[in-house]
């Protein structure tokens, strides 16, 4: 056990019977009472008290709380039922009542003068990520909307005249940054109650991104990042006299909380009370009386689940399998499962057994780098650490087969070789983008590897010899190749290499043609080592030597031992390749033995999974299928088994199987056991470790090495404390956050982590339309628009044979009585993707109809399609020579998209092309190349008609094209190309 683990081990000892302090976010403030979040939990502190009380134990996070101006409920914001909606319960603690109804998530912002709550949501309709300011009875449900744009904080005034509200800010898109001065600039506004007055933008002027309006008496406050970090600052209500009241210049404020003259706000893992009369702040000392059930001991039941990595190592019937850091032996027989002894505040990496079986290799960051270790397979010695020699991610390792060295390589392009005796570790190259295969000759003599650079990105194979250091590129740089494998004899190397180049496009007189495709690229291919070498694929001739006789292959097997060293032949090496007698296809990964040759391939389809074929090293052979759903495949040492990780529904499969031409069909005696396989895990360690990985990944992999300045190190220590007063899961995300806002970039939003869950949440569904509660009851005000020539996408109550329309009244569902929006959304709950029953009011008609309710992702691109037909539809009525598309982001669906509305219009004389709210991707080079085609000649037929161009589907009518605030990553590339070009 480290002195680290030692300590925290002694540290959650002491703490785990009394209280202690946790890690407080969220905080709401009335009179003597603060709420806040923490354990994922509401609680509840009263000032000048030591201990906290919880209030909700749901798996769910609570958070956001506001707490009523009268004291005696609390509004929050919590996923009890598939989406974040706002839930109400008394200060006393009771059931949550759920309030809202959105489908879309909540931010809550404050509790109004008469008695309502104000909130955020993304809007039922309009663009993606179009925030709206609500508002909420709590004792009716009644919702009402604000009449703004983009609102995504608000506050509103004692007298109810003025709404103070904010649009943008980085709180849109997740990015954490402590400055940020770019398009998507927090902004205040005010906008006059009940009025058809344009909202009025204040503090103009003010250089920071402000978030969090508060408006208290004649005073708005508000959070800005002016300073360098968010503060608390003040103005008038008019937008002037902007002041700065709190100085933190180490830690920047997160959420904010008004209440009579005061400001609770969390700062670092803390909680601070700003008075505003004084404009001093002091921290609230919080202890949480808890049995911290987040930070027990648990037990990881399934750890295929989490598999990164298993490889099959030596002539053994065994696989080293790692999953979640940890890293386990085990074979096809029924010994024992080995669990690999690393510190439990560590991380492994791609760990493998040695060839002779005695060992593990792995990566590991036990003591803070990412080092090369070797631990004892049996458990019962201590590990030894074998590389030491400073910063950098280490990649890969393979070991050579005589045991002696371990090739590995590291984030830097470095190549290294350790000996495993002397522990000596020397570098043999560098300069490389990435090292993406390294293999070892079977005489442990050379290596093979694939080396890339970003120069052409086109990898090439290198040959580096052991004893000699001579080395050599093995093919040039006009073609792609890499993924080598030595024959078992050592005198051959195959490889795949992408030279085969097959147009599949038809022509290019056709619709939507996007230029030539080239698929099935990939060959395989062989070099001779040596001049002597016999290419076992080579039809023989009268002038071939004849095979030997079975006896005589006896006799040579007996001598191999007594065979010369092979001498590589390194002059002419790119005059002896060869192609392998295997048809092109998309081939991913090679292998092989003594008589047969593997191939990883994944077909050009649709959800195609990738299979294994295999072909014999004979002439005439023709390539055989052998397994499909295949995720990778390794060989053994003698190269007469075949590791074989498959992917099944559930978990992944992993086989050791003979290394023949047919896949058994029986597989009880070939699968790897590794059913039993379970460990415990101390969560604070790991998050101990998870918070170090953050913090090495983004010193190694940061797009500057030199951090924008930022001394990373000590960030480190900054923010270790922090990491240790964590209590809960998603409160080591916002850890990172506020580590990775030092570095003040962008792409830095923090989602995901193994929290806690609630399996018996219900799925949300929708049927597609704007509802609206009426004194009839919930009538269907506008029904998503679609494009009527793909039914397929068109919205439940659009589709063909459904018999809804607008204005009806949703009288029932399933035979539920629906006369509210509550028991409506209730009632289709776990409906997504089944028929229910409707039963209509069509004035004084009743209608049934059968429809399938779509879930919260559908219905986000039903949402989104009905913005993008509307406006189409604003642009035609406008003048019908004029086209419209919409680009929600720059990745395939979007390129298929652009294909599909582009090619539709080139004929027009205008178009228009959206990018606002635009996600960022990487195709918006495709699409800048489309349109930068020319038309240079022209064509007509014979019949006449309209002339056609070449070049072919050229646009040549005007172009305009629209970004916005949001506007995102390859968005504003595509903006910025252009301007330019």
């Amino acid at each position: 056990m480290t002195i680290r683990v030692l300590a925290f081990s002694v540290l959650f000892a002491a703490t785990s019977v009394s209280a202690m302090e946790g890690y407080y976010t969220s905080p709401a403030l009335r009179g003597d009472a603060v709420v806040f979040t923490a354990e994922g939990d509401l609680w509840i502190h009263h000032l000048g008290e030591a201990q906290a009380e919880r209030l909700t134990t749901h798996p769910t996070l609570e958070t956001q709380a506001s707490i009523s101006p009268d004291g005696k409920n609390i509004a929050f914001a919590a996923d009890y039922e598939g989406v974040q909606e706002i839930y109400l319960m008394p200060v006393s603690g009771g059931v949550p009542k759920r309030l809202t109804y959105e489908n879309s998530g909540v931010v809550i912002h404050e509790w109004t003068a008469d008695g309502r709550i104000l909130y955020s949501t993304i809007g039922r309709a309009g663009p993606p990520s179009y925030f709206i300011l609500k508002t909420v009875n709590p004792t009716t449900l009644e919702t009402g909307t604000l009449p703004l744009a983009d609102a995504f904080g608000g506050s509103i005034d004692a007298r109810r005249e003025y709404v103070y509200f904010t649009q943008f800010g980085l709180g849109i898109s997740g990015d954490s940054a402590n400055i940020y001065r770019g398009g998507m600039l927090g902004k205040l506004w005010r906008y006059r109650l009940g009025s058809n007055d344009e909202a009025s933008r204040i503090a103009a002027e003010h250089l920071g991104s402000v978030r969090r309006p508060m408006v208290s008496g004649e005073k708005l406050y508000f959070i800005s990042d002016a300073s360098g970090r968010d503060n608390i600052w003040s103005m008038d209500l008019d937008g002037s006299n902007a002041e700065q009241i709190t100085q933190h210049d180490e830690f920047s404020i997160r959420a904010a909380s008004l209440d009579n003259g005061r400001v609770i706000y969390q700062l670092g893992a803390d909680l601070q009370v700003l008075d505003l009369a004084s404009r001093k702040s002091s921290k609230l000392n919080i202890q949480l009386a808890s049995d911290h059930p987040s930070l027990r001991e648990q037990w990881v039941t399934d750890p295929l689940t989490y598999i990164t990595s298993a490889r099959l190592s030596g002539d053994f019937d065994k696989v080293v399998v790692t999953a979640r850091g940890r890293a386990a032996i085990a074979g096809i027989d029924q010994t024992r499962l080995v669990s690999v002894g690393s510190p439990i505040d560590s991380r492994l990496r791609n760990a493998s057994l040695s060839h002779d079986g005695k060992s593990v290799y792995a990566i590991s960051d036990a003591s803070g780098e990412t080092e090369l270790w070797r631990y004892d397979a049996t458990g019962a010695t201590a590990a030894v650490q074998l590389t030491k020699d400073g910063s950098g991610l280490r990649g890969d390792f393979v070991e050579s087969p005589d045991g002696e060295w371990v090739a590995h390589h590291d984030g830097n392009g470095g190549l290294w070789l350790l000996n495993t005796k002397t522990q000596k570790n020397k570098r043999i190259a560098d300069d490389s983008l990435s090292l993406q295969k390294i293999v070892w000759s079977p005489d442990s003599k050379r290596l093979a590897i694939t080396h890339n650079t970003m120069v052409d990105f086109r990898p090439r194979l290198f040959l580096y010899d052991i004893d000699s250091g001579k080395q050599a590129y093995l093919t040039s740089d006009n073609y792609e190749a890499g993924t080598p494998a030595f024959s078992r004899d050592g005198t051959w190397l195959y490889f795949l290499s992408n030279r085969h180049f097959a147009n599949s496009s038809a022509s290019v007189w056709t619709d939507r043609d996007f230029g030539p495709e080239f698929i099935d690229r990939t060959e395989v291919y062989a070099l001779a080592l040596t001049e002597e070498a016999e290419f076992p694929f080579a039809i023989p001739t009268e002038l071939s030597a004849p095979k030997p006789e079975q006896d005589e292959v006896a006799e040579d097997e007996d001598e191999k031992a007594d065979e010369p060293a092979i001498v590589v032949a390194w002059d002419g090496l790119l005059n002896r390749i060869w192609q392998v007698p295997l048809p092109a296809g998309n081939y991913t990964d090679l292998l092989v033995n003594e008589g047969l040759l593997y191939v990883q391939s994944v077909p050009n389809a649709p959800d195609a999974k990738s299979e294994i074929k295999v072909l014999k090293l004979e002439p005439l052979a023709e390539a055989a299928a052998f397994t499909d759903n295949v995720i990778s495949m390794g060989l053994s040492d003698n190269g007469e088994k075949l590791f074989v990780w498959r992917q099944s529904a559930e978990l992944p499969e992993l086989y050791i199987v003979p290394a023949e031409d047919v896949f058994p069909e029986d597989l009880s005696k070939n699968t790897v056991q590794v059913d039993g396989w379970q460990f415990s895990i101390d969560p604070r360690l790991e998050w101990e470790q998870f918070f170090h990985d953050a913090w090495l990944m983004h010193r190694e992999q940061f797009y500057d090495a030199r951090m924008r300045g930022v001394d990373w190190e000590a960030m480190k220590q900054k923010y270790t404390p922090l990491a240790r007063r964590v209590t809960e899961r998603r409160e080591l995300n916002d850890v990172l956050a506020q580590m990775m806002g030092e570095l003040n970039a962008l792409h830095s939003s923090i989602r995901g982590g193994d929290v806690p869950v609630d399996p018996e949440t219900p799925v949300p569904a929708s049927l597609g339309a704007l509802l609206e509660q009426t004194a009839k009851g919930v009538a269907i005000e506008h029904i998503y628009r679609h494009d009527a020539e793909l039914p397929s996408l068109a919205p439940p109550l659009a589709r063909p044979g459904v018999d809804a329309a607008e204005g009806d009244i949703i009288v029932s569902i399933n035979g539920i009585e629906t006369p509210t929006l509550e028991l409506l959304h209730r009632a289709l709950r776990n409906q997504a993707g089944k028929q229910v029953l409707l039963q209509l009011r069509r004035e004084r008609k009743e209608v049934k109809t059968v429809v399938v309710p779509v879930d919260a992702d559908g219905n986000y691109t039903l949402v989104y399609s009905d913005w993008v037909n509307r406006n189409r539809s604003k642009v035609v009525a406008k003048d019908a020579d004029i086209a419209y598309l919409h680009l929600e982001a720059m990745g395939e669906e979007d390129v298929a998209s652009f294909a599909r509305d582009f090619y539709a219009n080139l004929n027009k004389k205008g178009m228009v092309i959206d990018v606002r709210r635009n996600n960022g991707g990487n195709v918006d080079s495709w699409i800048i190349d489309r349109l930068l085609r020319k038309a240079w000649s022209f064509w007509t037929s014979r019949q006449g008609g309209d002339p056609y161009t070449n070049m072919q589907n050229t646009f040549r009518g005007h172009l305009v094209v629209l970004a916005d605030e949001r506007t995102y990553s390859d968005g504003e590339t595509f903006v910025a190309a252009i301007k330019q070009l």
